[in-house]
């Protein structure tokens, strides 16, 4: 029986997904979120197959992709079979691709399907309930070798925000989570490796994020999408026993119709909230103006004017200062005082911070797939230069200076991505497959990490303990690595850098230093109980800090050794239109042109 459709969110999908698997359930799930739609098949709690809108993952076009069909057979096939004669079939007539290749294919197809609903934030689920099947009949055999909950959290470190999960556990508040019955079951399901299988003994009775984070040397940095994953499957709770009434129905695998009807009433009292507070504040204007208005002033409204008392407006402001006039007409003609304008500054802050990080490239810029690149470049300028007016104004507090920061390291990197023609067919590429990546909020571990390096000057005083110019980014023991790095001696470097990784986890100039060390010692291996070579230590480096010059130096350094010339050409064009006047990138400029290859000019005069 199909039941009513539920709210679909990333926590309550999991615990949806986790309690048909644990009940055994069998039928149809299905999530949906606009237009695009996905369905699992479960067969006494095992999903056996998907179906999707998605046009990528047809037979035909995933095959191709795998290298498993060239487009020319493709065609040949599809124009040979009869019109109502499956594919797989004409590709086992043909021969093409034999019975158990095609069986391994659908089966890498069908882990991945597990988890892509987590790509999308928002949208409807329901489940047809077709428990009657007697599974039991049914040879085991015949069911693929799918491990639900494995290929459930292999999407969490993909979809899941940093600030979601610390949201979801409380973690900034210093609650303590408890173990719930099934936790080390769970755990022992997922085929973790590391330290991470020792949750259940670092959690004993009880114990709050950070203590967890001290007792678990975690090197992969998926400690806390694991504690939000274990949560949601309910099977870590909060020691003051509040739960979410919702998720422990969804993860017993047979409350679905109780948990739809309190998801839908929660829905109705956030809507109705929502309509009173734009009737609130702006009774003159209906609630889709208000909201264009409102969303218009948290996004351009941090700008150069910014210091302007709000209210007033200039000539040039056109449409969107005439919005901001309506808005602001109940107020006092009066000027503000200075602790107003910085609340108010800092509510547009905060506002502009919530509305854009989480989003996709396009959505963080108010765009759609279909923008020209002026559009882009236009909308990139206007925001950069309000955030960097705002990042100026010596008020703010250490938050909102560091959610002015993400926000602008943000926008240099979907500049830098939709600005590149291949870049941005590759983003499209992904953002049509439901893969492409969202702009987590590292609020959190940036600001502590600004704290542990005593980046006074940068954070305008407002944290850390000063420290020496000398000092590396990482601290003492980065600095010692250093010492060690200048003498050759890269074996030796690595134990400090690890350490300071633990505790910097995100910071490029340690990911950096380790990852050239780890391939000076390693070459290209994983080193043992590690998770990461060397080089993709140095492309996290990147991610986090995408104009690093030291990561770039070190990835065409690498490439070099490697002997490939067109990664090394790639990497020190970066470097130098990045860094024109780069000492070490205009050396290597002259040696690759000596040796006939062709270096763009960015890296030339001076």
């Amino acid at each position: 029986m199909k039941e009513r459709p539920g709210v679909h969110q990333r926590a309550t999908y999991i615990a949806l997904v986790y309690g048909l698997h644990q009940a055994r359930r069998t039928g149809v799930l299905e999530v949906r979120s606009g237009r695009a739609w996905r369905r699992l098949y479960f067969v006494a709690g095992n999903v056996v197959w998907y179906a999707s809108d998605k046009v990528e993952e047809e037979l035909g076009r995933s095959l191709l992709k795998a290298g498993l069909l060239s487009k020319s057979q493709l065609n040949t096939l599809l124009g040979s079979r009869s019109p109502f004669e499956p594919l797989d079939q004409r590709l086992l007539a043909d021969g093409t691709v034999g019975p158990d290749q095609l069986r391994e294919h659908r089966l890498q197809q069908l882990g991945p399907a597990v988890s892509a609903p987590l790509a999308w934030e928002g949208g409807e689920w329901s489940f047809d309930a077709r428990d009657s099947l007697a599974a039991e009949a049914i040879d085991r055999a015949l069911f693929p070798d799918c491990h639900v909950l494995q290929e459930l959290w292999a999407g969490v470190p993909q979809f899941v925000q940093m600030e979601e999960a610390l949201q979801a556990l409380g973690a900034q508040g210093g609650r303590r989570l408890c173990p719930q019955e099934g936790l080390a079951a769970t755990i022992g399901s997922l085929q973790l490796r590391g330290a991470l299988p020792g949750l259940p003994e670092a959690v004993g009775s009880g114990a709050s994020v950070e203590e967890l984070f001290q007792r678990i040397p975690d090197r992969s940095g998926n400690l806390m999408q694991l504690l939000w994953f274990l949560f949601s499957c309910n099977a870590l709770g909060h020691e003051d026993g509040a739960a979410d009434e919702v998720k422990g129905l969804l993860a017993r695998g047979k409350g679905h119709a109780e948990a739809v009807g309190i998801q839908q009433e929660q829905r109705r009292a956030r809507d109705e909230k929502v309509a009173r507070s734009v009737r609130k504040k702006a009774p003159t204007i209906s609630r889709i103006t208000a909201s264009r208005a409102v969303i218009q002033e948290a996004s351009s409204g941090i700008s150069s004017k910014a210091r302007r008392p709000a209210g007033q407006t200039t000539d040039g402001q056109g449409k969107a200062g005439s919005a901001s006039k309506q808005l602001a007409g109940s107020r006092s003609s009066a000027k503000p005082s200075q602790g107003d304008r910085i609340a108010h500054l800092s509510r547009l802050i905060q506002t502009a911070h919530e509305h854009r990080m989480g989003k996709n490239f396009y959505a963080f810029l108010d765009l759609t797939k279909s923008s020209s690149s002026a559009e882009v470049r236009s909308a990139y300028e206007r925001l950069s230069r309000g955030w960097r007016a705002a990042s100026e104004e010596l008020g703010l507090d250490e938050s909102d200076y560091g959610r002015v920061q993400e926000l602008l390291h943000a926008a240099k990197l979907v500049w830098q991505t939709l600005s590149d023609d291949n870049l941005r067919e590759e983003y499209d590429e992904r953002l049509a497959a439901g893969t492409a990546p969202l702009l987590d909020s590292q609020l959190e571990l940036m600001m502590a990490s600004a704290r542990v390096k005593g980046e006074k000057a940068e954070l305008k005083g407002r944290v850390s303990p000063k420290v020496t110019r000398k000092e590396a980014p990482g601290g003492p023991g980065h600095t010692q690595a250093r010492e060690h790095m200048k003498r050759g001696d890269y074996r030796a470097a690595l134990v400090p850098l690890r350490e300071a990784r633990d505790v910097l986890g995100s910071n490029p100039h340690v990911l950096a230093d380790l990852g050239w060390c780890t391939w000076k010692v390693h070459g290209a291996r994983i080193p043992q109980g590690e998770q990461e070579n060397g080089e993709d230590l140095l492309l996290l480096a990147q991610t986090f800090d995408p104009d690093h010059a030291k990561t770039m130096e070190y990835l065409c350094r690498m490439a070099r050794e490697k002997g490939d010339s067109d990664a090394a050409l790639l990497w020190l064009n970066r470097l130098l239109k990045v860094y024109p006047r780069s000492r070490w990138g205009q050396k290597m400029a002259e040696t690759l042109r000596a040796e006939g290859m062709k270096v763009g000019n960015v890296g030339r005069g001076g």
